[in-house]
């Protein structure tokens, strides 16, 4: 399953979602949580089918809004897939069962492997012990936007 940030790009997200594959879409919001942007709601289509995820939100080392953030990468010829290699990152999603959904609609390899590519925060720190997740479960941005 591809994972690609579209933000705001209606253009993006039909291009998207007229390939036969199945997506995973990260689209824009404004939400501010004290500071920090980095609310994504997301347009998941699997098997053809539409699924409610619910939203997704993404914190970047150093960076209080993560849609500018990734708006200058794409002006930098990145094609808005993920996983980032050169960015240090984690994820938290809103809904506890963001990927119980997605291990019941695909193989459960898959949905690890999409929790690997957004830098899921639980499963980087409790089952890999991942050294950079641990440092950005400590600052401020994911005390107060992911938390």
């Amino acid at each position: 399953m591809r994972i690609v940030y579209v933000g705001s790009s209606e253009t993006l997200k039909q291009r998207w979602l007229s390939k036969t594959e199945d997506v995973l879409l990260l689209l824009y919001d404004r939400w501010d949580d004290f500071g920090y942007k980095t609310r994504f709601p997301t347009l998941c289509r699997i098997s053809g089918k539409e699924v409610e995820l619910g939203a997704i939100r993404i914190l970047f080392e150093n960076q209080k809004a993560s849609h500018a953030f990734l708006a200058d990468l794409r002006e930098q010829d990145w094609d808005g897939t993920f996983p980032i290699d050169d960015a240090n990152y984690i994820s938290v999603p809103e809904e506890i069962t963001f990927y119980e959904q997605l291990r019941d609609l695909l193989e459960p390899q898959d949905a690890v492997d999409i929790a690997l590519y957004l830098k899921d925060a639980s499963h980087l720190v409790f089952a890999v012990e991942d050294k950079q997740a641990i440092q950005l479960l400590e600052t401020e941005g994911f005390r107060t936007s992911l938390q």
